[in-house]
């Protein structure tokens, strides 16, 4: 009976009582994760409580409070990721952290020093590998002495793994056998002229 109004009229108070019984759980809820420093579920339940409600001053101005405790929470974990990145020696994830969390709060100076540490590490990488080609190519054509001396500008560089390390004590090695004179003996077969 769509035309009933005494049903239209039933219908509206259960809606309207449902909504209310709601929006009460849903602030309580939210105003409870806020006292107990959970900001994510703060502004959880305090979205859906201004969302019901959009008039109640109470449920907007907790929603604000949650919402800056939430990005508060969200700069302090992403710089706890960042850090354990750059203790881990993972530059492109400590780099990535840092980053998001000045997303959130661009004034942050541990983030802003951990960006600069974390990029300042990866350029350094990038030199090193660049490095590392280049002495590989002298290595292949066998001009070891040259590969040393850009192996040993390497090491200044940086050298974490101990990668350029290892590598200069193979060349060394090479170029001491090399430079060691050799005892050869030649044996004639009676058909080639020496």
């Amino acid at each position: 009976d769509p035309d009933s109004v005494n049903i239209n009229t039933r219908l509206q108070s259960i809606n309207q009582s449902l909504n209310k019984e709601l929006f009460e759980e849903n602030l309580s809820d939210g105003l409870k994760a806020l006292t107990n420093g959970n900001g994510n579920a703060a502004v959880e339940f305090l979205g859906k409580a201004t969302a019901l409600n959009p008039s109640d001053e109470q449920a907007r101005s907790a929603l604000t409070e949650a919402r800056e405790l939430q990005r508060r929470q969200n700069v302090e974990r992403l710089i706890a990721a960042g850090q354990q990145a750059l203790k881990n020696s993972k530059w492109p994830l400590a780099r990535d952290a840092f980053q998001e969390a000045l997303d959130y709060e661009p004034s942050s100076e541990l983030a802003q020093r951990g960006l600069a540490q974390a990029k300042e590490q990866i350029a350094r990488e990038e030199q090193l590998r660049q490095l590392l080609l280049e002495a590989e190519t002298f290595e292949r054509n066998g001009e070891f002495e040259k590969a040393l001396i850009i192996l040993r500008e390497g090491r200044q560089v940086a050298d974490p793994a101990g990668a350029v390390s290892q590598k200069i004590a193979l060349l060394e090695g090479i170029l001491e056998e090399q430079s060691s004179p050799q005892k050869v003996t030649i044996l004639s077969d009676g058909n080639t002229h020496i």
